[in-house]
């Protein structure tokens, strides 16, 4: 952990030793840590005004706790160089003598979050700083606002940072050759700043090799002789340890490498060579491809690691077995071995040639010969491979000049050769086509695709005869014929349209070329998919009017027209028992609890079936106050009753 500590004071107060002194608005680069080490950290500030308000005998000595900043806009601090994304403890503290109207200053941290408002009263001040833990953006930036939370001045006496924060011991380069190769000495040039070193390590992986206890005065190389197993190849990392801060990294070049490998085997009684060729997909030798090799068994041969090119290893002559492996970048392993085989006396091997197993071809009856462009035979030629121990992009192909055409009945050497590789060889092999007329023509046999049950669509009224299933099952049958290359067809003839739903019997035919017919059948079963399930449907009642007593205010949700208006709507769904009923209360005028004279739309509702649909409906509800009633109604009302 390293700290570093900022004294906000104006251009003409005293540096305090271990301070990095900021004044209004300026920009400060390179702040040293307490220990007095450069880091590429920088602050900068706007407009404040500085003082020399705050209190004497405080928590930092006087020049720094006395000098301040204040301002009664909002302000603000912007730290950066730190490394990115990275937590940090910042620490703010200040101090006035004013004892009135002063005490609200706010600080809130921003990075990759926020953190804050953190509160600090300054008034007389003498042993309070606050912090708060906030991790730095992408950019390695963190900025402090700087607000009042009582009253309108804001304070800063000065400010700590602390943290992994990236220091410079120095380092001059990393002189190895990169990428580092064991067998190689590695030298870490430092510089006079890097007088705190006190270690210096080359890390691949989880692999280390380090110097330590050093102290550096002066210019001066660090040395490192990196043997055989002390760093496997890849991303070497070199880090350097000043005190106890964090050290600056320097990451040498990563190691490319490649998995076209080629090996050649060596001349008799000559020292044993192992090449690497480039197949067409090596980068150009210098782009540094690494191998390593060992003897597993034969002569004795040392382990050794070569870039790409030729590389001579002691050892005898012989039958010699080795193991081959490459580094692989990226997840900075060793891939697996390969395992290959020296021959002694070979130098460059000629071509291999795999030629085809024996092709066994029956003529009809009545042919007595195949014709040179025959399919199978023209497909079967093609199947011979070639593969050499140098070379690629060899090619191999059939001589069957010397045949007749047609080719007769009978069992005939087929000849393969390559084209010549790169020194003049040619690889040949042979195999057998065997041509026999049948003796007696049999039936085609033909066997029909396992039972198949397909679903259609709901609603479309049967099985479509182009139904991709439908197509793909018909045309899996399979038939066999002894003297002619046949296809069965499927009897769809009963079907004018759609299949419909059911088990149906489906005959496949074949006839050869003597009229000849086989025949096999299988169930094909229609199934018609299940009805999607719909929203029940709501059926509201007709609109209604109601009348309630003059001076009633209204209905009550009880009211016996209401509830038999109520009962009249009904939902219906397609697989559940549903119900439906108004939503009512909705319309409940909050002061009397009565539906007051309106006109209201209301919602009729399903209750939910059983996949959580529900449906609605909407009626007219009109409620009307009635007339009043006079004393002339009611003498009116008297004679018409005879009194």
């Amino acid at each position: 952990m390293a700290e570093i500590r900022i004294n906000c004071a104006a251009a003409g107060d005293a540096e305090v030793a271990t301070w990095n002194k900021l004044t209004p608005s300026s920009t400060v680069s390179n702040l040293d840590t307490i220990t007095g080490l450069s880091t590429p950290v920088s602050i900068s500030t706007t407009a404040w005004i500085s003082s020399s308000e705050g209190r004497p005998n405080g928590l930092w000595p006087d020049a720094v706790w006395q000098p301040m900043f204040w301002n009664t806009a909002p302000m603000s601090f912007t730290i950066s160089g730190l490394t990115p994304n990275t937590s940090y403890t910042i620490y703010y503290f200040c101090s006035t003598w004013w004892d009135s109207d002063r005490e609200g200053t706010a600080i809130t941290l921003v990075g990759s979050s926020s953190v804050g408002p953190i509160q600090i009263n300054p008034e007389l001040n003498t042993a309070t700083e606050i912090n708060g833990v906030v991790n730095s953006d992408g950019a390695g930036q963190i900025v402090i606002d700087v607000d009042s939370y009582i009253g309108a001045y804001k304070y800063c006496g000065g400010l700590r940072i602390v943290g992994d924060i990236p220091v410079d011991v120095g380092v001059n380069s990393v002189n190895s050759g990169n990428p580092i190769i064991p067998g190689q000495n590695v030298a870490v040039d430092m510089s006079a700043g890097g007088n705190n070193v006190t270690q210096i390590k080359l890390v691949a992986g989880t692999v280390e090799v380090i110097q330590n206890n050093l102290v550096i005065t002066d210019d001066t190389t660090v040395s490192f002789d990196v043997v055989q197993g002390d760093l496997p190849f890849g991303a070497v990392t070199c880090v350097v340890t000043s005190g106890g801060e964090l050290s600056r990294a320097t990451t040498l070049d990563p190691i490319a490498l490649n998995n076209y490998i080629t090996v050649e085997s060596p001349i008799v009684d000559d020292p044993v060579f192992l090449s690497v060729f480039d197949n067409g997909g090596l980068p150009a030798p210098a782009d540094g491809n690494l191998l390593e090799w060992v003897l597993i068994s034969g002569n004795s041969l040392a382990v050794d690691v070569q870039k790409t090119g030729t590389a001579s290893i002691s050892g005898g002559t012989g039958s010699d077995t080795i193991q081959i492996r490459e580094w692989v970048l990226g997840s900075e392993t060793w891939d697996a071995w390969t395992t290959l085989t020296i021959n002694t006396g070979t130098f460059n091997a000629a071509p291999v040639v795999v030629p085809p197993t024996t092709l066994p071809i029956v003529l009809p009856l009545g042919s007595t010969n195949l014709p040179k462009n025959d399919p199978v035979l023209s497909a079967w030629l093609l199947t011979a491979s070639v593969s050499d121990d140098v070379d690629v992009g060899l090619t191999v192909s059939a001589d069957i000049s010397s045949l007749p055409d047609p080719i007769p009945a009978g069992t005939h050497i087929i000849p393969f050769a390559s084209t010549a590789d790169s020194e003049g060889q040619i690889g040949t092999a042979t195999a057998l086509l065997v041509i026999t007329i049948a003796t007696i023509n049999t039936a085609p046999v033909v066997t029909a695709p396992d039972n198949i049950l397909i679903t259609f669509p709901y609603g479309n009224g049967g099985l479509s005869q182009a139904d991709s299933a439908l197509v793909a099952w018909l045309s899996a049958v399979v038939v066999i014929d002894d003297s002619d290359i046949l296809s069965a067809t499927a009897d769809l003839s009963e079907f004018t349209g759609n299949i419909p739903v059911g088990p149906h019997t489906i005959v496949f035919n074949a006839v050869d070329s003597e009229g000849l017919t086989g025949s096999d059948t299988s169930i094909l079963t229609a199934v018609e998919a299940a009805q999607p399930n719909a929203a029940p449907v709501v059926t509201a009642p007709a609109n209604i009017t109601i009348t309630f007593q003059y001076g009633g205010g209204g209905i009550e949700l009880d009211n016996s027209e209401l509830l038999a208006w109520d009962a009249l709507s009904f939902a219906v769904d397609d697989f559940d028992l549903v119900t439906a009923s108004a939503s009512l209360i909705e319309h409940v005028d909050l002061a009397s609890g009565l539906i007051i004279a309106g006109t209201y739309t209301v919602t009729f509702s399903s209750s939910v079936d059983g996949e959580g649909l529900v449906g609605y409906a909407a009626s007219i509800l009109t409620v009307v106050e009635g007339a009043q009633t006079t004393v002339e109604d009611i003498f009116l009302g008297m004679i018409t009753l005879g009194q």
